[in-house]
């Protein structure tokens, strides 16, 4: 197919692909891993192929992406293969740079990972292969990359139908230094990215909420701190949370707000492994503006801050709780509308059989309501929803509380109102050195 068609583009490094954007290329790369993605159906029927989605590298890159869209393609990639891959295209989703199959693309393996690790030399591998000096070149760099780098020899204990050690698919990310400021007006010089860790103290909770008519209404739901002790204000919760992707805290209602860079929801989940979203109910991006004697700074809190904020406690329990207790009230309401239906009853009744009978038969009919209602109450947890409310209340007590130690991710290139101070962690210390 290859002979037939050609090829519709140049032999490129890994390194260069994002310039070949939307461009058809050829790759001569190692095959680190390949995980097959099933379009899944009943569980008892299983699931179709969907696509394979392939990590892969070259001596210009350690790790890249292809999304292998032919299932008769994807059935011969062999982990440990050194492969060309003809005429795929190069696409971005997000901030990811792939490589896509199309209908006439197509796969040559060149060389198995076993001849890889018992050759003597590299000539004796290039010369098996039938290709022009290109080609060979690149094999050569691949092959010596990839003799260098010992990763064949995690892939000759699969050919051997032997347990192997797995490979990662990912870079594992260096630990930065750690910035530790002493105040609020040190973080906010910082001009380099990376990570900062400071005590503060929590002042306000600050919630965009666009979705209504009444503006003056809105903004007065934006701060929290006025509505946690306000006694009427029963829709905390709803505002609070919402559904949304708990890998990339994106919430699904945009158009109430948001402070994330995104003007709609994602198609693709790029914190997942299948770019899949993993939809429930999650906290929605706030801003926790924090101080000291210094200086006062919003943090960005996305659906993991939130949770370790208010002590582990997930959205989805503080909303299913939040229900039940909806659900209750309005049980108490009906009961107490059944009393008084029996109080009429019971009226009536006085006048045909006696006063003693009638009150005797309403207090039987009550008690057996509130009976019930014990029984019911006793299978049930935890009311997460209250115990995240007094969380939430106890956090917002200005002036009472002591200082927090915050773990920061500094992105320079966007504002403070916008999320330049996203926070990735809080504890709370137990000595003063901890807090300095």
């Amino acid at each position: 197919m290859a002979a037939a068609i050609g090829w519709y583009g140049p032999l490129i490094d890994l390194c260069i692909a994002k310039s070949h954007l939307d461009e058809y290329v050829q790759l001569l790369v190692f095959v680190h891993t390949t995980t097959p993605i099933f379009q899944k159906f009943k569980p008892s029927k299983g699931g179709a192929l969907l696509r394979t989605d392939v990590q892969v590298g070259d001596d210009t890159r350690s790790f890249f992406s292809v999304s292998i869209w032919k299932n008769e393609m994807g059935s011969i990639i062999v982990s440990g293969d050194v492969i060309l891959l003809q005429n795929v295209k190069i696409v971005k989703f997000g901030d990811v740079v792939e490589a896509r199959t199309v209908h006439f693309s197509s796969i040559i393996p060149l060389v198995h990972p076993y001849e890889l690790l018992v050759s003597k030399g590299v000539e004796e591998l290039i010369s098996c292969c039938r290709a022009g000096e290109t080609t060979k070149e690149k094999l050569k760099k691949v092959i010596k990359w990839v003799q260098k780098t010992k990763s064949a020899r995690h892939c000759v204990q699969g050919h051997t139908y032997q347990k192997r050690q797995v490979m990662t698919n990912w870079k594992v990310p260096e630990e930065r230094n750690i910035h530790c400021c002493s105040t609020i007006s040190e973080l906010s010089c910082l001009t380099l990215s990376g990570k900062a860790a400071f005590s503060a103290f929590v002042g306000e909770i600050y919630l965009p909420l666009t979705g209504g008519s009444d503006k003056e209404s809105d903004e007065g739901k934006m701060f929290i701190r006025r509505r946690v002790f306000a006694i009427d204000d029963n829709k905390l919760v709803e505002d609070l949370i919402c559904l949304g992707c708990k890998l990339c805290s994106y919430p699904m209602a945009l158009d109430s707000g948001s402070i994330l860079q995104q003007d709609k929801f994602p198609v693709c989940c790029l914190k997942s492994s299948n770019r899949i979203h993993s939809v429930c109910f999650i906290y929605r991006p706030f801003l926790l503006y924090v101080w000291d004697q210094s200086d006062y700074i919003p943090l960005l809190v996305t659906n993991k801050g939130a949770e370790l904020l208010f002590g582990n406690i997930t959205a989805e329990k503080v909303h299913l709780c939040y229900k039940e207790e909806e659900k209750n009230l309005s049980s108490i309401n009906n009961d107490e509308h059944v009393r008084s239906h029996c109080n009429l009853t019971a009226s009536a009744s006085t006048n045909a059989f006696g006063e003693e009978v009638a009150h005797s038969k309403t207090e039987d009919m009550y008690s057996k309501l509130q009976l019930n209602k014990i029984q019911a109450g006793e299978k049930k947890g935890p009311n997460f929803f209250r115990i995240w409310y007094i969380l939430l209340k106890s956090l917002l007590q200005q002036r009472q509380n002591s200082s927090l130690r915050f773990l920061v991710n500094i992105k320079t290139g966007l504002d403070k109102e916008n999320g330049k101070f996203e926070m990735v962690s809080v504890l709370m210390p137990c000595t003063l050195a901890e807090r300095n």
